[in-house]
């Protein structure tokens, strides 16, 4: 039985593109170890996860800021994995690309470049420049510009990717920049879209959708600076002076800056509810029959260049969308014909497009009819499944 080496620094289970690509290697018949910083364990024989050491810790922290290259994962890897070998490595995102490398070069002396596939969910560069548009300033913004400098990070980015025999994208867009930025060849390249698959529906055989003739738009993600809440709760308070019956309905709140950050402005304000993260299964007790969902962002190379799951996952539970004009997201509602896209970070347009939803300018109807049909006929395992089948058999 051949064997798939899949590392990712995140959970594996819990993020839905590595659970599919997991699940999918297992039913091909490959014997997968997986390793990530969190404890994590499935029931199938053929699996094994390896907890690997979280990269906080004391002095490795500082020596992947400066360098990105993680010791305790390098010590990791020289102490399990050395006289191990595997027909295929893939490699989530690139955290601990430069890792990788200096692992195979210098502890394996083996070509990984015959092996490995790279799986670019997010671009660390694009994701990086983002936040540094976002957050950084006094001494943190030295020190990001030094050391998570964009044209530094895009020459670890080009490096994994010229290590890669083949690197996996989840947006046409990031393709076409890889072939123009880095020169790398088209056919190296193949996108697997985020496309949910109907076995997500599990998740909701108890619940039934509440009646209700009350308008609300509800997000469902993580608190970060990329979601653009701010354009949002601006939004708000201009519907709350037009429908005070309008309810905005943020799910995601954590302890991170900037769900204290969102916290604060929302203080006051009466048609905003804050609620922290819950699991896809609890989300019928935010959704009623004339609920809209709320995908905002802002538009930038990083949004640009991926998709979230969230948006086909909507579409089988028959939600509208109201999503920012991030041009995967948009390509997507437009063939769908499941929503509306407004102009990113603009809120004046996005109040405009509130305003349209509580004048009933749009048929709620269409739209979960029409989305539900792109999901049946778009999905990971009607066609994102044999592509990777046919990459892993190369």
């Amino acid at each position: 039985m051949k064997e798939i080496l899949i590392i990712s620094k995140h959970s594996i289970l819990k993020d839905p593109r590595s659970r599919k690509i997991l699940e999918n290697c297992l039913e091909f018949n490959f014997k997968v170890n997986c390793i990530c910083e969190t404890k994590e364990k499935i029931n199938n024989p053929n699996c094994k996860f390896f907890k690997i050491y979280d990269y906080f810790q004391n002095i490795n922290k500082i020596i992947w800021f400066i360098t990105k290259i993680d010791v305790l994962f390098l010590i990791y890897l020289s102490k399990n994995f050395r006289k191990k070998s595997f027909d295929k490595i893939i490699l989530v995102n690139d955290f601990f690309s430069r890792s990788l490398i200096i692992f195979f070069k210098f502890f394996r002396h083996d070509k990984i470049e015959k092996k490995l596939i790279f799986d670019v969910a997010d671009s660390y560069p694009y994701a990086m420049e983002q936040v540094l548009k976002k957050k950084s300033f006094g001494l943190n913004l030295a020190l990001n510009k030094i050391f998570n400098n964009i044209s530094r990070l895009k020459k670890f980015e080009k490096n994994i990717l010229q290590y890669s025999y083949k690197v996996i994208t989840c947006a046409e867009e990031l393709k076409k920049r890889f072939n123009k930025n880095y020169s790398i060849d088209n056919k190296k390249i193949i996108t697997l879209n985020n496309y949910e698959d109907k076995s997500f529906l599990k998740n909701f055989r108890k619940y039934k959708r509440k009646k209700s003739n009350k308008l609300q738009f509800i997000f469902y993600g993580s608190f970060t600076p990329a979601r653009d809440l701010e354009t949002v709760i601006e939004a708000s308070k201009k519907i709350y002076k037009i429908d005070k019956n309008v309810l905005f309905t943020l799910i995601g709140l954590s302890d991170n800056w900037y769900s204290v950050q969102v916290k604060e402005i929302c203080k006051n304000l009466k048609n905003i509810k804050l609620v922290p993260w819950i699991p896809h299964s609890k989300l019928f007790d935010f959704i009623n029959e004339n609920t809209i969902a709320l995908i905002p962002g802002s538009k930038s190379n990083h949004t640009n260049s991926t998709l979230p799951f969230k948006l086909t996952q909507f579409m089988w539970l028959k939600v509208p969308q109201l999503a920012c004009d991030a041009n995967p997201i948009k390509a997507v509602i437009s063939a769908a014909k499941s929503g509306v896209c407004y102009k990113s970070e603009n809120t004046d347009d996005l109040t405009k497009k509130i305003e349209e939803f509580i004048q009933k300018k749009y048929d709620l109807e269409k739209f979960k009819k029409f989305g539900f049909k792109f999901v049946n006929q778009f999905n990971w395992e009607s066609k994102e499944k044999s592509k990777l089948k046919k990459i892993l058999s190369l």
